[in-house]
């Protein structure tokens, strides 16, 4: 066998695979369109699982004084912002509770907690991240020690009928708040 011999055949081996049948029996280089395997639904499960919701903690926390609050007015906000997941749900919302040595603090959405970016103000987990921000009014800082907060942030996943759906394991994060005179 001489080289030019050699040279070919890699050549003829390559064209023995393209040219054979692949396992339907339709040859591998044909313009044939094979039919999908998937339903007409796709192929991924798009089914929201409340399995699936997540909530990550937030990173530093810092004082914001130039937020715009609801009425358009510059205001104190302490903001918060994280990794989240809310499955496949059509909608949802990232609930946060504050309270302090157990005692509730009473929020309201809107005017207490807003969304950092969205209009409407109602945090939601948005392409994977949340931004929150709470009035500075209902974190104060001590007179002469400092005050510790504990903050809940939990994700609900809102299906198509409008009922909410909560994951106690993934979907909640509590941090501590240490605010100094």
């Amino acid at each position: 066998m001489t080289n030019r011999n050699l040279f070919y055949l890699p050549v003829i081996v390559l064209s023995g695979f393209l040219f054979g049948c692949s396992p339907t029996g339709v040859p591998l280089a044909s313009d044939q369109i094979l039919e999908s395997m998937c339903p007409e639904s796709g192929c991924a499960d798009a089914t929201p699982d409340a399995n699936q919701l997540t909530v990550k903690g937030p990173g530093t926390t810092n004082i914001q004084s130039k937020i715009l609050g609801p009425a358009a007015a510059p205001t104190d906000f302490v903001e918060f912002g994280g990794d989240c997941y809310a499955s496949t749900y059509p909608s949802n919302r990232i609930e946060v509770s504050v309270t302090r040595s157990g005692t509730p603090i009473s929020l309201n959405v809107g005017t207490d907690v807003v969304s950092i970016f969205e209009a409407d103000t109602t945090p939601r987990c948005i392409q994977g991240r949340y931004s929150v921000g709470i009035r500075g009014t209902k974190l104060p800082s001590g007179t002469s020690s400092s005050i510790s907060y504990q903050v809940k942030f939990e994700i609900v996943g809102i299906d198509a009928d409008g009922v909410p759906h909560r994951n106690s394991n993934t979907g909640l994060f509590t941090v501590s708040v240490l605010r100094s005179p």
